[in-house]
């Protein structure tokens, strides 16, 4: 699972960020061996469990994964296209495969412990192999030279390592208890994350892990509440996510202003000026999955003298790139679906599990934010594919649960709903037993 998210990619790959890569090029081979073994294990452990109940469950996750898939078609390289595909379907049945093979905490656990082992091995990569864990002034792109001095560790960015350390912290401090008993091992993984989101320094993972522990707790809160107060928060809960829709450019330029950080994000807001207009060039379908981007898009911004780009820097516009408007609307329709199934659990889960119920909401608003600053939507090989995936599956076979209770209930004449109450409250009666002892 290291390398399904990311983790020793360079390593593996046996890349040197000191030289030229050919972004177009069929890639290492070492990778390509490492990763076809993981997407075999996913196939491996989905054919050992209920594979065909997961899938009918969580299908709307293959929609991108299918899209990139069709974008073969108007691709001017098919052949980058079907591997980047491949790559992306592949990552996406991981992440539904352990799922739904080890259940909602045990996937939640190897994640943590996952997740810690890369916050960790990065922390010692910056001081025992500086070379590799260390942004220096001699990269080339896509490892730009600009970030030298901020740590990597074995991820091969800083962002991507701001971003895993920011999650690491905010999911240990969450549901560190899953994965480690200890609480010293708890504080001493919170406190390596902290390190080492301040060695990459990454403004939006500052924001992640800032943004997250606030988002988890209100969600776990109104997980607690009765029915009724759980309906009453969810439009409050719509309403502020629209608020940072509209308004989050704004909190932004005050957070990166207060940061120290450039408040047109890296250069990211005048490049997307440039990619609505390349987009409306092919309006309807786009430029195909990764091919259209590498071959068409980046060379035309690179000629105009603005600078080389590996990707559109914000999900939405990725997928407006690669799938066109078509695309666009289907993933904004997908997201909603997600969305309302994530809601749902957490409105009519049992109080009890609400820290479960909580996890694939957060997640899903996540990756919202996520992609804002960064093309995730369409990340292979990460945890910004694995992730959505995991939630995906706890979300459908927590409520698939919830609906076999409700079942089981009104085949007991209860109402749907409360039969676990029942259960804990009336145990002597619902056996016969009576509660005098003369």
């Amino acid at each position: 699972m290291i390398a399904m998210i990311g983790g020793f990619a360079l390593q593996i790959a046996g890349i040197d960020t000191g030289r030229p890569m050919d972004l177009g090029a069929d890639g290492s081979l070492r990778s390509q061996i490492v990763l076809s073994l993981c997407y075999l294990v996913a196939i491996l452990l989905l054919i050992s469990s209920n594979f065909w109940t997961t899938v009918r469950h969580s299908w709307p996750v293959f929609i991108l994964p299918l899209l990139g898939f069709l974008s073969m078609l108007w691709s001017p390289d098919p052949l980058l296209t079907l591997r980047k595909s491949v790559a992306l379907s592949g990552t996406v049945l991981f992440g539904i495969a352990i799922c739904s093979k080890f259940g909602t905490v045990g996937s939640l656990r190897l994640f943590l412990w996952t997740l810690s082992s890369i916050i960790v091995a990065s922390f010692v990569w910056v001081f025992v192999f500086p070379y590799q864990g260390v942004h220096q002034a001699t990269d080339v792109f896509p490892f730009e030279a600009v970030h030298a001095g901020s740590w990597r560790g074995v991820i091969g960015h800083r962002t991507a390592l701001g971003q895993l350390a920011a999650l690491s912290f905010v999911l240990v401090l969450f549901y560190g208890r899953v994965a480690f008993t200890s609480y010293a091992v708890r504080v001493a993984i919170i406190t390596i994350s902290l390190v080492c989101l301040y060695g990459a320094n990454s403004g939006a993972a500052y924001a992640v892990a800032g943004f997250m522990p606030v988002l988890l707790a209100t969600l776990m809160l109104v997980g607690q509440r009765s029915f009724q107060i759980r309906i009453a928060a969810l439009p409050f809960l719509t309403l502020a996510l629209l608020m940072i829709a509209l308004f989050g450019g704004d909190l932004a330029t005050l957070t990166l202003n207060a940061l120290g950080k450039e408040p047109d994000l890296t250069g990211r807001v005048p490049l997307w000026g440039y990619l609505i207009g390349l987009a409306d060039q092919r309006p309807l379908l786009g430029y195909g999955l990764a091919a259209g981007f590498a071959k068409i898009v980046s060379p035309q911004i690179e000629g105009i003298g603005y600078g080389q780009f590996l990707n559109a820097h914000n999900g939405f516009m990725e997928i407006l790139i690669s799938f066109g408007y078509v695309g666009l609307a289907l993933s904004l329709v997908l997201l909603a679906w997600q969305f309302w199934i994530a809601a749902r659990l957490l409105i009519s889960g049992d109080e009890e599990k609400s820290h479960i119920n909580a996890f694939p909401l957060a997640i899903f608003i996540y990756m919202i934010g996520a992609n804002v600053v960064e093309s995730a939507f369409l990340a292979p090989n990460s945890w910004y594919a694995v992730l959505p995936a995991m939630a995906m599956v706890t979300a459908s076979s927590e409520l698939s649960a919830l609906k076999r209770l409700g079942a089981r209930s009104r085949s007991l004449n209860s109402p749907p709903g409360l039969l676990k109450s029942q259960y804990r409250r009336e145990p002597k009666r619902r056996l016969g037993i009576s509660s005098n002892r003369a």
